[in-house]
């Protein structure tokens, strides 16, 4: 299995006083992939493309993947430079929220806000076309059902694109689990062809806690039984505001770990 964990952590348990070199050091050390947030609060310029060569310096894993800093706002040229330096560091793929391709709708939504039209296809077909272009896969985070479905039918079935796949966030769906409480058993199983990506985490369906799983309301046997059956073995990104990171990283891997033996 890959587990890999999210420098997101850091920022969410405010260990800004560690600079991203030395969170990517602990990381690495502790034997797990990276998934460089590239939204990093103690030095904003870090990821500025002038200071590439040290980013791929400090930031060498094996596992690397990166989130977009894009993700309540959008512009044609800031999603373009990302996967730029995603080709340059060779990560494994870019994850994107659906305001990252310029739709006005949010993460965490259950229901469609907006209706998505030629417009909005020819705006997110030329940014995976340059990510194509450049060999870098782009993994579109949660939203709605019908929109991940739209531009997945779009994209990948009426298009051909290869550079799309899908990322599920388990937080995110269980956020919905009162609505529907097969909500991520759902996604999981419509996008199983697509998935790339899992991030790893619980809550009480209220408010987006970033628990070590097992510490919330998730239905997890469920979750792992669905996993296997599609053979998904990671990556599974760790995005836990539980401190420390690397051991609550820890905990949440032995936990899924042990889930998905048991479901064998």
């Amino acid at each position: 299995m890959k587990y890999c964990i999210s420098t997101w952590n850091y920022l969410a348990n405010q260990e800004l006083e560690k600079s991203l070199p030395t969170a990517s050091a602990e990381i690495s050390q502790s034997g797990f992939g990276m998934e460089l947030f590239l939204n990093w609060l103690p030095d904003p310029a870090f990821f500025d493309r002038s200071n590439w060569p040290t980013v791929r310096e400090c930031c060498d894993n094996p596992r690397l993947s990166l989130h977009s800093r894009h993700t309540k706002t959008f512009t044609a040229e800031g999603i373009r430079e990302e996967i730029d330096l995603c080709r340059y560091l060779g990560a494994e793929l870019l994850v994107v929220h659906p305001i990252s391709l310029g739709i006005q709708a949010g993460t965490l939504e259950i229901c469609p806000s907006v209706e998505l039209g030629d417009r909005d296809l020819r705006r997110i077909s030329s940014i995976f076309e340059y990510a194509e272009e450049q060999q870098v896969t782009l993994a579109l985070e949660n939203g709605t059902l019908e929109i991940l479905k739209w531009v997945r039918d779009r994209l990948k079935e009426d298009m051909g694109l290869k550079s799309f796949g899908i990322c599920i966030d388990t937080g995110h769906a269980n956020l919905h689990r009162e609505r529907d409480p097969l909500y991520l058993t759902r996604l999981l199983l419509e996008f199983r062809d697509e998935l790339l990506q899992v991030h790893i985490s619980d809550n009480h369906g209220i408010k987006d806690d970033h628990a070590v799983p097992g510490r919330g309301n998730i239905d997890w046997p469920p979750v792992a039984s669905i996993l296997k059956q599609i053979d998904f073995d990671g990556p599974f990104v760790l995005e836990l505001r539980t401190p420390p990171p690397p051991e609550s990283a820890y905990q949440a891997r032995d936990f899924m770990e042990q889930l998905l033996a048991a479901e064998a």
